[in-house]
């Protein structure tokens, strides 16, 4: 399913009783911008291989229980839509999918640099293609990534901290390990709303520059090339040199 197909299908599905206990206005415009957040929710839940059910024992969720079971119901609506038309969607990839195991006999052995995240789906798949072939997965470890390190504790291997490590899933074994001396000296905050990062940025830039640092030592990365406008718009005093922003 395209993405304005999806909208307007998850619209369709919202069209029953129980859901205006969501107070979400179904005008389309307005849905739009709410269908985002409602597809987002789906996805981490489906990739994350998290039920309805559980969620709603988790202490965490246990006060928005009613709400949890309309928007279980609305992805249910949602799916039947999709199958009435012959469509699926990426969030029910998951339950779907079928590893085209030809494809994987073709290699002799696979290869993964993880920088960032992977979901249990994600995990469970490269768990699937090291049952039949090498695995190797090169990992930086340090404090930023504990919940990765733990995940692969999880398939049976533990790995040392603060390490460029390189490790056979095949196999479970660690193949080589070198201490990362590198340090971060890295803040992490949190912010309700993808705008309120400019002001965010705004201010520790110039406590950089006030601090001693070269402006044209400062580098900003950015989520995504849109964000590019978005801090254009806030920066009056053109501070930022965007025209060489590479995302």
């Amino acid at each position: 399913v395209d993405t304005l197909q999806r909208t307007l299908l998850l619209q369709e599905a919202s069209h029953f009783e129980s859901f205006e206990r969501l107070k979400i206005n179904r005008e389309l415009v307005r849905f739009f911008t709410k269908s985002d957040a409602i597809f987002k929710f789906f996805e981490e839940l489906s990739q994350e291989e998290v039920d309805f059910y559980d969620l709603v024992q988790g202490d965490a969720y246990v006060e928005f229980g009613e709400h949890i079971e309309i928007l279980e119901e609305l992805l249910e609506n949602y799916e039947t839509l999709l199958q009435s038309k012959g469509l699926t969607d990426r969030v029910f990839i998951p339950k779907s999918y079928r590893l085209n195991r030809g494809f994987v006999e073709n290699y002799e052995r696979f290869e993964l640099y993880l920088e960032g995240y992977m979901s249990y789906f994600e995990l469970h798949l490269i768990a699937q293609l090291a049952q039949k072939k090498p695995f190797i997965v090169h990992f930086p470890t340090s404090k930023f990534n504990k919940k990765m390190q733990e995940r692969f504790l999880e398939m049976g291997i533990e790995l040392p901290n603060d390490a460029f490590v390189s490790f056979d899933l095949h196999t479970k074994t660690i193949l080589s390990s070198v201490k990362n001396e590198r340090l971060i000296h890295a803040k992490v905050f949190s912010v309700e709303e993808r705008l309120a990062q400019i002001p965010l940025l705004l201010e520790s830039v110039q406590k950089m520059v006030n601090g001693g640092i070269e402006p044209d030592e400062i580098v900003v990365i950015l989520p995504d090339e849109k964000f590019k406008e978005s801090v254009r718009l806030y920066d009056k005093l053109n501070n930022f040199n965007l025209s060489l922003i590479h995302i």
